[in-house]
This record gives structure tokens, C-alpha cells and sequence, in this order.
């Protein structure tokens, strides 16, 4: 068993205990009978990481929970049943009904539901979709999920860090993202986002899907995720030879906008507070419209963002919860994933082996990634 599943699976029991608690305050806060969760990432976050996908390109799995105040039920076809019950929820989930692939999925979804007060988080069997509302459930995370998402960050940061130092000049975009997606597989570990981005690309473009396009001097790697339905995300930069003057200036100056997100990111804080502290650092240091280039991230949690700051967002920032925030000045960007704690901001995806630069956040120093200098060329 991969170190990341035996960590999920240490407290998941009671991981699971604690959705479900959640859950029957939502349904006894808006007078239901059940809930039904097919969207992958829900079917994780109230299983502890189970996975309920074939397709990959698909947001919806093909097993549902049906969820109410005192049992659960996994409901799915004949061919998925065995394996979702036995790898995926042994020991959490003990009840299972079942249809024959070529029978009509959304007719016994129905059936069985039928005279019960019911929403979902897909609209299947022409239940309300209640996505948005079920998805705030997710925000705080617990212990296990906690435990889970500093040890996730830590083996993507490296794989990140790892693929940037393979970077060789004459590699296509392609080639880079393709080690990056290859090291994190290996350890099943699944990207969901792998961008890639060299020279004068970096400079265009905010969302760079990879090409053939062959590096000459610099490189971006901007990556997200996933492993138990919990996902992480960030960003390196390189340069072969020396920075040019003008990149450097852009980066220590977005330096201080990301230090200006990271001090706002306090419990009780608005999404929009974040976003116009962000806003005021990027006038102060010379870059009054760049924000309005790109998004500056927001949190994260079991989808690449759970939500995204905007000036009118009303969400929360909230104790035990995990942020990517990820300012950009065109040519360059910063990005790791944060925890939230009663003790103050954690840095997730952030090593120990990478340059790094002193940045002042708040009352405090901490070492933000530094654009790595290469002096190799092959």
C-alpha cells in the first residue's frame, strides 16, 4: 500500500463518521430525507479518499452514495460493484444495491428514492442539484484530512521541483510536462492541471497548455494534484544563465503581492478582503493592473479551487482550511498550497531544497521560492 493511502486510511473510520455527521446537518438543516453524491470529488471527501471514476474526463463517477440520517448505501451497476466495495470503501461503507449495466441506471435511482425528500450534488434522477451548497462542506478539513494534504504536498513539491531541475535546453513542453505527469503516476499520484510554459510563451499566455515548443533559456512548470480525492498545487520557475534584470524585478515584486495574500489569509477574513489587500500590493510595487490578467487563486481542498477570490466574493476564510493563492506579474508567477491553522499559515507544497528568498510576512520571515538559476545546459 503507497505511503499516501496507508496515511488516509489510519483515521478514516472515523473520517468517515464526521462526514456523516455533516451531512445529517445539512439534511436536517433543509428539512431532508437524503442526499445523493456521484461528482468524484464528493464520493472522496465522505468516503476518505474512495474513488468512484472510470473516465477521467468526467466530473461524475459511476457509483453514487446514497446518504441518509442513519445509513449509507453505495448504488451502482453490476460491473462496478465489487471493486468500488472491496478496494475502495472496504471497512467505511458496508451496504450496496445494485443494477445490470443494461438496465436503465437513472429509473432505479429513482425507484429508490421515491417518496423520500431527496437532493444531489449532480441532478440525477431529477433531484435539485444542490453542488454548490454540498461543496461548503468540504471547506474544513479534518485531522486525517490534514495529515493527508501536508504528506500530498510534500511528494508533489518534490516531483515538482524534481522535474524543473530535469529541464534541459532544447526540451519541448511536452517532454517537461510528460516527466512531471510520469513521476507522480509512478506513485499514484494523478495531475489535474500540468502546464507548461517556455520564453516567450511564459510571457503571453496565464494558462499555458503544453506544445511542442523547445526551450531556449526559461522555463514555468505550474501543476495541481491529486490523491484521495485532496489536491495541491503549485508553481517553479527556471533559467538557464543569468536572470534577465527585468524578470528579476517583476518576481521580487510579485514577492511582496503574494506576501500580502498570504498575511491576509486569517480566520473570519473575506475572500474579497484577501483579493483587495493583493490588489493595493500590486499598485504599491509599480503593477496596478496586473490582477486583472489572471485569477489570484483562492482555496482548495478537493477541487483545484474551491472557490476563487473576486473583489464581491462573500466566502469565508476558515480555520483548518487550504488555500493556493498564485499572483502573477506577466514573465513570472508564485504559487504553493497553504493550511490554515490555529497556529498560523503552513506551507504544504514548499521543500527545503529549492533557492529561496526571505519574504516578510507580517511579523514573520518565511523562504518563498526563488527562480533556479541553471548554469548546465545539457
Amino acid at each position: 500500500m503507497h505511503i499516501l493511502q496507508h496515511l488516509r486510511e489510519e483515521g478514516r473510520a472515523e473520517e468517515v463518521a464526521e462526514k456523516h455527521k455533516r451531512v445529517r446537518a445539512f439534511l436536517q438543516t433543509h428539512g431532508l430525507d437524503g442526499l445523493l453524491l456521484t461528482r468524484r470529488d464528493n464520493f472522496a471527501w465522505f468516503t476518505g479518499g474512495g474513488d468512484n471514476h472510470i473516465p477521467s474526463s468526467q466530473e461524475a463517477g459511476v457509483a453514487t452514495l446514497w446518504i441518509t440520517h442513519d445509513r449509507t448505501v453505495l448504488l451502482t451497476s453490476n460491473i462496478e460493484a465489487a471493486r468500488v466495495m472491496e478496494e475502495e470503501l472496504s471497512g467505511v461503507i458496508d451496504a450496496c444495491e445494485t443494477w445490470g449495466w443494461y438496465e436503465d441506471a437513472d429509473a432505479f435511482i429513482r425507484q429508490r428514492i421515491a417518496g423520500q425528500r431527496t437532493v444531489s450534488d449532480t441532478g440525477i434522477a431529477g433531484t435539485e442539484n444542490r453542488a454548490d451548497a454540498i461543496k461548503q462542506l468540504r471547506y474544513v478539513l479534518t485531522e486525517n484530512e490534514q495529515r493527508h494534504l501536508a504528506r500530498l504536498g510534500r511528494v508533489f513539491g518534490e516531483a515538482l521541483e524534481w522535474a524543473a531541475r530535469s529541464v534541459r535546453v532544447g526540451d519541448t513542453e511536452h517532454e517537461i510536462g510528460a516527466r512531471l505527469a510520469q513521476r507522480l503516476l509512478a506513485v499514484g499520484v494523478e495531475p489535474t492541471v500540468n502546464l507548461v510554459a517556455v520564453d516567450e510563451r511564459i510571457f503571453r499566455y496565464r494558462h499555458p497548455i503544453p506544445t511542442a515548443k523547445r526551450l531556449e533559456r526559461y522555463a514555468m512548470l505550474v501543476g495541481c494534484a491529486r490523491s484521495g480525492g485532496l489536491i495541491v498545487a503549485a508553481t517553479r520557475l527556471v533559467h538557464f544563465g543569468p536572470v534577465p534584470q527585468g524578470v528579476a524585478e517583476r518576481y521580487a515584486a510579485l514577492l511582496k503581492v503574494e506576501a500580502a495574500l498570504h498575511a491576509e489569509t486569517k480566520i473570519g477574513r473575506s475572500a474579497a478582503d484577501v483579493l483587495n489587500k493583493a490588489i493595493a500590493a500590486y499598485e504599491r510595487v509599480g503593477f496596478k493592473d496586473e490582477w486583472k490578467d489572471h485569477h489570484q487563486g483562492g482555496a482548495i481542498g478537493y477541487d483545484n479551487r474551491e472557490w476563487v477570490a473576486t473583489p464581491h466574493e462573500t466566502e469565508m476564510i476558515r480555520e483548518n482550511q487550504a488555500f493556493a493563492w498564485n499572483p502573477s506579474i506577466r514573465g513570472t508567477k508564485v504559487e504553493d498550497t497553504t493550511l490554515l491553522t490555529a497556529d498560523g499559515l503552513k506551507f504544504l507544497t514548499a521543500t527545503d531544497d529549492w533557492p529561496s528568498t526571505a519574504v516578510s510576512i507580517g511579523d514573520t520571515r518565511v523562504a518563498r521560492p526563488a527562480i533556479l538559476v541553471r548554469h548546465c545546459y545539457f
